[in-house]
C-alpha cells in the first residue's frame, strides 16, 4: 500500500518525524486498513512500513515497525533552529568553544616565541657574561641561572635559536623562560 499521501503532510523543513501508531490510525480512519479479528495473528505478523526514498545523499531504504517513529531526511538549518533550538545552540557553543580554544593556543604559541626572542635579546644587550653573573647582581640562586644564561647570551644568534625552540616546544619553553626571567632577566635594570 502506498502511504506517501499520509506521510507528506508531516514533512517540515526537509524532515519527517511521525509515529507509526499515528500512521496506522490515519490508515484506519481513511478505511485503507481494517481491524484484525484475531489479535494473535496481528502479534505474529505486526504491520511494517517499508520506505524507499532519494535525497541529496543518495538512495535510502528503511523499515519501521509498530513501536517506531518514522524519521526521514534531515532538518535544514532553519528547521533545526525552529524545531530543536537546544541542539542548534549546543552545536554553535561547541563550534565557538573550539574556535576560542585554538585561538588561545595560537596566541600562547606566538607569545612564547616573542617572549623567548625578547628575553634573550634583553640579556644579550645588557652584557650578561660569566663575569657579571654574580651573587651581588642576581642573588644566591639567581647566580646559577645567570651563569647558565651567560653561556648562551653572549652568542648573537641565540635569540633566534631560542625563539625557534619556543616554536617547537612552547610549554617547556615557558617553564625555562619563566625561571630565567624570574631569576635573571627581571634583575637586569641596566647594562651590567
Amino acid at each position: 500500500m502506498d502511504c506517501v499521501k499520509y506521510i507528506k503532510p508531516h514533512i517540515s523543513y526537509g524532515y519527517v518525524e511521525y509515529p507509526m501508531k499515528s500512521l496506522l490510525a490515519d490508515l484506519k480512519d481513511a478505511n485503507a486498513l481494517t481491524d484484525v479479528d484475531n489479535a494473535d495473528s496481528l502479534n505474529l505478523h505486526p504491520p511494517k512500513l517499508f520506505v524507499k526514498y532519494i535525497d541529496p545523499e543518495g538512495y535510502h531504504s528503511k523499515e519501521f515497525v509498530m513501536e517506531d517513529t518514522i524519521i526521514l531526511g534531515k532538518l535544514t538549518a532553519w528547521g533545526l533552529f525552529l524545531k530543536k533550538p537546544g541542539e542548534l545552540s549546543t552545536k554553535a557553543a561547541f563550534a565557538a568553544g573550539k574556535i576560542q580554544f585554538w585561538f588561545a593556543v595560537a596566541v600562547f604559541w606566538v607569545l612564547m616565541i616573542v617572549w623567548a626572542y625578547k628575553l634573550w635579546d634583553h640579556m644579550g644587550k645588557n652584557n650578561l657574561r660569566w663575569s657579571t653573573a654574580t651573587k651581588e647582581n642576581f642573588g644566591e640562586y639567581g647566580q646559577w641561572f645567570a651563569l647558565f644564561a651567560a653561556i648562551f647570551a653572549q652568542i648573537g644568534f641565540t635569540k633566534y635559536v631560542m625563539a625557534f625552540i619556543a616554536a617547537l616546544a612552547p610549554i617547556w619553553s615557558f617553564c625555562i623562560q619563566f625561571a630565567l626571567w624570574f631569576f635573571v632577566d627581571s634583575q637586569i635594570y641596566k647594562p651590567l
